[in-house]
């Protein structure tokens, strides 16, 4: 084989290998991290965002007088729910679920939608060892797949605090104004990287 094919064969070879070490699990990466944490919230396998969730059965009979702190009185909520078509008044005080509301509507967790997905990691910081362990903290954006047309309704939205994206912006007692950007230390262990939450 002439000389200069060999050579040709010999490089292309040897940076085959030095891309395949590039993609090893262990490196700290914006594809490793973002893999990771997409990884995280599919196993997860809960909605994204949930509503009205003090409103546990259906039919409900609304007590004027019911308070959810932060979030306005139920009245307020069920006025919110019904323009977005997931609940209809059978009489003047209560109140059953929609076609729609039943698709949505999780006992204990209210009106639910969404999967979380990995829209960007945007920086993170170099692996340094603290308490033991190789570590990184990983700021990154989010996105809502699969929201559903009724979720974006005008008075829902603002009832319940809802971003522009459809996660909660509004919570017990405070106020996020860019849920969508979050942030995870993530650890190195024997297979790899995981979040702090799976350790």
């Amino acid at each position: 084989m002439p000389y200069h094919v060999t050579r040709s064969v010999a490089l292309s070879a040897s940076l085959l290998a030095i891309l395949a070490g590039c993609s090893s699990q262990d490196d700290a990466s914006v594809s490793n991290f973002q893999n990771v944490l997409q990884t995280y919230y599919d196993n997860k396998a809960e909605p994204v965002t949930c509503i009205a969730g003090t409103i546990d059965e259906f039919p409900y009979t609304a007590n004027k007088s019911g308070i959810s702190w932060g979030l306005g009185n139920k009245e307020e909520q069920l006025e919110a729910l019904t323009a977005a078509g997931l609940v209809k008044q059978s009489d003047a005080d209560t109140y059953q679920l929609t076609e729609t509301g039943q698709s949505a509507f999780q006992p204990d967790d209210g009106f639910c939608f969404g999967k979380m997905t990995v829209a960007e990691v945007t920086n993170f910081t170099e692996p340094s060892e603290r308490g033991g362990f190789t570590i990184s903290q990983v700021n990154y954006t989010v996105e809502v797949e699969g929201r559903p047309d009724w979720s974006r309704n005008e008075t829902l939205v603002d009832t319940f605090g809802l971003s522009e994206s459809g996660l909660r912006a509004t919570g017990l007692m405070s106020r996020d104004d860019t849920p969508e950007q979050k942030k995870m230390i993530l650890v190195k262990t024997n297979n790899g990287w995981v979040t702090e939450r799976e350790m």
